[in-house]
């Protein structure tokens, strides 16, 4: 390698003292451009520091608000879960089935209703499959006669109990796109006459919703080796932004709309888990500026859409209120 110095020519512009030489590199540098890219990269990095600062604040902001949304919906499940009650039956398998001791195993039916007082008589709500044994569109062999609610507010064992032998006998198991499936009944039991009512959840459909709630008995914690056993109701909590309702169709061609059932999507919720037993419970809505609570639906089941999206049934409130002659 030489030792002999490098010479290097510099070619100056009018203004001299824009350009300076690198003594690092021997490259030519424009002296004002720099200035300008040094600003720029403090542009540029005041920029990030101030969207970071933005989201996070956002994040913290919408945690905070999901906070509240939690705690709004802790606090109603509270206040509302007194108004489901279980329903319950029992019957003989078929076939015929017996334990290890030979004797005949029994199965058990159950849902979920609430119940709502008009001129002073008290009416039952609940999926009209919970009555009649349809499952999907059979109806289940030996369904019982006659069905029971466990109509005691507290631990104590008090029970009324309604015929439902017409009903099983002469309902037809329809679609639930396709029919409504609820079902209302008058019931003069006198066991029943404390129990908690909903008309005064009864008002017009909001224009925006903040939570929903589903409260019902699922079968996996309200029954045990062929015995129902006292439980506290369960809710399927929906989440200010976590679902959605939607408009769906009464078949694969589109052009059908479902204006019998409301459809209620979520990605929080696992439908792959087991939801008998939740089938007759209110839908509970919430008012996103009032925060008011009205009775929007009754819980019919689950479906999935042409493009693989699960959602649960609710038929609307208006069916059953209609047939108890209640409008708005």
């Amino acid at each position: 390698m030489s030792d002999s110095p490098i010479h290097i020519t510099v070619y100056l512009p009018r203004n001299p003292s824009r350009l300076a030489i690198s003594p690092a590199s021997g490259f030519v540098r424009d002296a004002e451009f720099e200035g300008k890219s040094a600003n720029l990269r403090k542009m540029f990095f005041e920029l990030a520091r101030i969207i970071s600062v933005f989201i996070i604040t956002l994040s913290l902001s919408s945690c905070e608000t999901s906070k509240q949304n939690l705690s709004s919906l802790n606090s109603a499940i509270d206040s509302l879960k007194k108004y489901s009650y279980h329903v319950f039956g029992f019957y003989i398998r078929q076939p015929m089935q017996l334990d290890s001791a030979g004797n005949v195993l029994g199965g058990e039916t159950g849902g979920t209703c609430f119940f709502i007082r008009k001129n002073g008589e008290l009416f039952l709500i609940t999926a009209k499959h919970v009555l009649t044994g349809c499952d999907s569109l059979e109806k289940v062999k030996n369904f019982p006669s006659s069905l029971m609610i466990w109509v005691s507010p507290n631990s104590s064992f008090r029970i009324a109990q309604f015929d439902v032998s017409i009903i099983r006998d002469t309902a037809s198991c329809l679609p639930i796109p396709l029919s409504p499936d609820e079902i209302v009944i008058r019931i003069k039991d006198s066991s029943a006459k404390d129990v908690y009512s909903i008309e005064k959840f009864l008002s017009a459909p909001f224009k925006k919703v903040r939570n929903s709630l589903f409260i019902g008995y699922p079968a996996a914690t309200s029954t045990l080796a062929g015995r129902i056993k006292r439980v506290e109701p369960s809710t399927i909590g929906l989440v200010n932004k976590e679902y959605y309702f939607s408009q769906g169709y009464t078949d694969s061609t589109r052009k059908n709309l479902d204006i019998i059932n409301h459809r209620i999507y979520s990605d929080s919720i696992d439908f792959e888990q087991n939801f008998h037993g939740y089938s007759g419970s209110p839908l509970f809505v919430q008012d996103l500026k009032t925060k008011k609570w009205r009775i929007a639906g009754v819980l019919a089941g689950t479906g999935r859409d042409n493009f693989n999206k699960y959602y649960f049934y609710a038929v609307r409130i208006e069916y059953p209120l209609s047939d108890i002659g209640i409008t708005y």
